[in-house]
């Protein structure tokens, strides 16, 4: 869900309709009746309708959820927060809030005034981006380090610390100088290494002390949600509607490959 329709009827501030408008559609708003299955149903609370295939000639509850934010300075400057926005059904659509903090809309001066009437309707981020739920969605590759510690044991101490000093995520890890008794300088695990190289460049004078691959067909994800959905879910759901794509691009080619079969 997302405010689609903004109707102004007092704006007094410094920001023109379309500035705050555009603000207000990009505030995250949490809704567990928005199902992002288009045929509907399939879990016990019902979802709300794509506006453009709802029965209703303009708007409905089954499609739209009216939101209201009318707010008057009388005095010091106020800040106009997505707390000053109401929803007329606030048990199936809300604003999401980020850590419990209100998310900044405008701010009023000594008699400065808004009134806005928001309609917030269901939609998909290839629409436009105020319906995604996703704030960064990033892949790594998962790196393969080889190191060689006999080598390692017989560069000086200054070249130990560069070699590490050479990675921008190292972890630094503790050891037993009984254990160890030349000066060393460690990364605590191979998860840190993001495979930009730059600890080879910092040692290459010294050859074969460590190598770094890509482990074939393995990746990090990180999934960033603007609070809308889970990331957890917003993953589950992703990986589904592909599945179902998938689904239809394989049955579209059976078909047009029984068609062709038939004309021949």
């Amino acid at each position: 869900m997302a405010i689609d329709k903004v109707e102004f009827s007092v704006n007094t501030t410094v920001l023109h309709d379309d500035f705050i408008a555009h603000r207000l559609g990009l505030i995250p708003l949490k809704s567990d009746y928005a199902g992002w299955n288009v045929e509907g149903g399939g879990g016990e609370l019902p979802d709300f309708h794509f506006n453009r295939d709802c029965s209703c000639m303009v708007q409905c509850p089954r499609c739209t959820v009216e939101f209201t934010l009318s707010v008057k300075c009388e005095d010091q400057t106020r800040s106009v927060t997505t707390a000053d926005l109401i929803s007329n059904q606030p048990d199936k659509c809300r604003v999401a809030t980020a850590d419990g903090e209100d998310i900044l809309i405008v701010k009023l001066r000594k008699n400065q005034e808004i009134k806005v009437k928001c309609l917030a309707q269901k939609g998909i981020a290839k629409e436009h981006a105020k319906w995604s739920p996703v704030c960064t969605a990033v892949f790594a590759y998962e790196p393969d380090v080889r190191f060689d510690k006999a080598k390692y044991a017989t560069l000086p101490a200054q070249a130990r610390r560069n070699f590490v000093e050479g990675c921008p995520k190292k972890l630094p890890k503790p050891y037993d100088p009984s254990e160890r008794p030349y000066d060393s300088v460690e990364s605590e695990e191979a998860s840190a290494c993001m495979v930009c190289i730059d600890c080879l460049e910092a040692a290459k004078e010294y050859p074969g002390l460590c190598k770094v691959y890509d482990v074939p067909q393995h990746f990090k994800f990180t999934v960033e949600s603007n609070g809308a959905l889970p990331p957890e879910q917003i993953v589950h759901r992703g990986i589904t509607v592909l599945k179902r794509k998938l689904t239809d691009v394989r049955t579209h080619l059976e078909t047009a490959q029984s068609e062709e079969m038939l004309d021949m």
